[in-house]
């Protein structure tokens, strides 16, 4: 898979996870710096379509090596007016630095809730990333708990790849696994970073899923949206 991998995300700078794809990294903004990434995301089946319009990401650096996240997107549901999806509440601590030990690791516990917060879940992930010029991996693991349901188990393993200065190609597989190991899905995902202007980033990406859960339909997504660094 990470050969696959390589070949659809043919020198890495600023390669890092989050936005547009779904595997995090353990970057972080840096010392009181934010991270703003508003997008449309979307999500396409047989059993109907799922819209984020729009979602929105705030992230803020507390020192080198911590990160505050607040997430909320806008939801629209074939047939269903839009309403506030699940909010994501997190913490990025990054423990290891690169620069010292030759990788990166961090954690990044994270709450997310909708209005009558049923259904909670707590994510504890732990993510890694090595550079290997010209190529940066990065990969993360971690166990979900869902407020009434089974848990899942998530990994994920990306790659980013600097074009130029100003534009990074991005690849990654991220699955989630149930607790009893008896169900999965898997998704495939390509995305590009283009930098508009020197604070702004312009964020697009589209996959598939080429596993599912039983009890799911084959799903295509898709983001299209934009960091803004002030």
């Amino acid at each position: 898979m990470l050969t696959v991998l390589l070949l659809l995300t043919t020198t890495g700078a600023f390669a890092q996870g989050g936005p547009p794809l779904r595997t995090d990294d353990p970057g972080t903004p840096g010392p009181n710096k934010w991270e703003i990434n508003i997008g449309v995301g979307a999500e396409l089946s047989s059993a109907g379509h799922d819209y984020d319009l729009p979602n929105v990401d705030l992230n803020y650096g507390v020192g080198n090596n911590i990160q505050l996240k607040y997430e909320v997107p806008i939801v629209v549901s074939s047939g269903n007016p839009a309403a506030l999806g699940y909010s994501k509440i997190g913490v990025k601590w990054r423990f290891i630095d690169e620069e010292k030990n030759g990788i990166a690791v961090s954690i990044y516990p994270q709450v997310s809730f909708n209005q009558n917060f049923q259904g909670t879940r707590f994510l504890m992930p732990v993510e890694v990333s090595k550079t290997i010029n010209p190529v940066t991996i990065f990969a993360e693991t971690g166990y979900n708990f869902i407020q009434g349901k089974m848990g899942e188990w998530l990994y994920a393993v990306a790659v980013g790849y600097n074009v130029t200065p100003d534009v990074e190609i991005l690849g990654e597989a991220h699955g989630n696994v149930r607790a009893d190991f008896k169900d999965d899905e898997l998704l495939v995902n390509a995305g590009v970073r283009v930098r508009l202007a020197k604070k702004l980033l312009l964020l697009l990406s589209a996959g598939h899923t080429v596993r599912n859960y039983s009890d799911e339909q084959s799903r295509f997504i898709m983001y299209v949206g934009v960091r803004y660094l002030p």
